[in-house]
């Protein structure tokens, strides 16, 4: 029997499209990784306005032959959210499509407050790590974490596994009690709620939880994280919404 006969034309095109999606989801990084090497949301914030085609491939020193592929390739930029495609009246009264820059590629400008472009850049380039664009300073927090009122563990947990993330735990709890009453952790981090959320912001921390497996941490659901702060004899938790991806997570003895 034919493993699809009983399934609809429609159904098995749906199931293509998620397939040819994860074959393919390789260019979409390859394409980030490009737009931050030729310093694109760099050259649009520093024109003070949108960018024509043409403007934009002089500045990048595009031989006419190839400006196709860059009206491309900021096609599926532009489709993936990273720039807005707009029309400019040109001095010839015609008017010339013109991209300009989005939330997702103003973080993407560097030397700004709120800028990905190192962290993205080294994520997208992991032989970034260990070069002149990177240095390591050493430590052990395992030993000992100064006595605090409150301890902030930023991106901290995600990086370990379970059986180390209760040693931090319980090393800051030893530092709060040692401190005066009312003590807490304050944990920025992920925290995985597939039931809650929408689809994309679960795929996205999924995603994560994914790229984590090299260094053998992980992201964690909520049930996850209640049992690492019971286990590391805390008492009480407090989770709220801080950005899309990150949550703030009070812990207390």
């Amino acid at each position: 029997m034919e493993l699809l006969s009983e399934c609809k034309a429609s159904e098995i095109f749906e199931g293509q499209v998620v397939v040819y999606k994860h074959l393919y989801a390789y260019l979409d990084s390859m394409c980030l990784k490009w737009c931050l090497d030729l310093n694109m949301p760099d050259i649009i914030h520093n024109h003070g306005q949108p960018i024509t085609l043409h403007h934009l491939a002089s500045t990048l020193q595009v031989p006419p032959s190839k400006i196709d592929g860059v009206r491309r390739f900021m096609r599926h930029l532009a489709h993936n959210g990273f720039f807005h495609i707009t029309r400019l009246l040109h001095d010839d009264n015609e008017e010339k499509e013109a991209y300009a820059l989005t939330i997702a590629s103003k973080l993407l400008v560097k030397g700004t407050q709120h800028s990905l472009a190192p962290m993205s850049k080294c994520v997208l380039d992991p032989t970034l790590s260990g070069s002149n664009n990177l240095s390591f300073v050493g430590g052990d927090m395992f030993l000992s974490i100064p006595h605090a009122h409150a301890i902030l563990l930023k991106w901290i947990l995600h990086d370990w596994d379970d059986e180390h993330c209760v040693k931090i735990l319980k090393k800051c709890k030893d530092a709060i009690l040692n401190d005066v009453k009312g003590g807490k952790v304050i944990i920025i981090d992920t925290v995985i709620n597939e039931n809650h959320e929408e689809h994309e912001l679960t795929q996205l921390k999924l995603r994560m939880d994914i790229m984590m497996t090299h260094v053998n941490g992980k992201e964690r659901s909520q049930e996850e994280l209640k049992k690492l702060f019971l286990k590391a004899g805390f008492q009480n938790y407090k989770i709220s919404p801080l950005t899309g991806i990150y949550s703030l997570i009070e812990v207390y003895p």
